[in-house]
């Protein structure tokens, strides 16, 4: 028994550092992307594919690509970009705990959303996000409303990894509230 541990911990540790690895390769690789853009439309686009991968960005480097990503889109009048922006912006506010700021800019994002734009995937990735905020701030009922929310635009459009991340919220709300366990 103790053999196979000294087989399979080695290649565990192989594993978890080949995948840490492609993972900067990524982002490093979006980096260059950003820096080597040629043209404000073209960084636009890269900052935000980086941004994409925030779960792996540090929440200050989010957030500063985030800022960059909604000046450019501000300039070049791409409202679409700009509250995809304000959405990263949110979740690195999140991350850092800025909760009261994070749901305000997500709140602002809502707003352009639902008066200028037709994206109800954009809609339902800012409410998820409002929703991370509620969990938390303890505003249980509102993450879970907001979850309820997220699924039924998810659903609407077929896309599956959404409604999987609104059922996590519903979820952690839940798990939260000590609600985990149906009697």
């Amino acid at each position: 028994m103790n053999c196979i541990k000294y087989i399979l911990l080695p290649g565990l540790l192989a594993a978890v550092a080949l995948s840490v690895k492609g993972q900067t390769r990524i982002i490093e690789g979006l980096k260059r992307n950003v820096y080597s853009a040629t043209s404000a439309e073209r960084k636009l686009q890269a900052i935000l594919s980086l941004c994409d991968q925030g779960y792996s960005l540090h929440p200050d480097t989010l957030m500063a690509y985030a800022n960059s990503a909604e000046a450019i889109a501000e300039k070049i009048q791409d409202k679409s970009s700009e509250v995809t922006a304000m959405f990263h912006l949110s979740a690195a506010l999140t991350n850092k705990g800025l909760l009261d700021s994070a749901l305000h800019v997500a709140e602002a994002g809502e707003q352009i959303v639902q008066n200028s734009l037709t994206n109800p995937l954009l809609l339902a990735n800012i409410l998820n996000q409002k929703g991370r905020c509620y969990v938390r701030k303890n505003q249980y009922k509102e993450a879970i409303d907001m979850g309820y929310k997220v699924i039924g635009l998810a659903e609407k459009n077929k896309d599956v990894l959404l409604q999987v991340k609104a059922k996590t919220l519903i979820g952690w709300a839940y798990l939260e509230m000590g609600q985990s366990r149906k009697h």
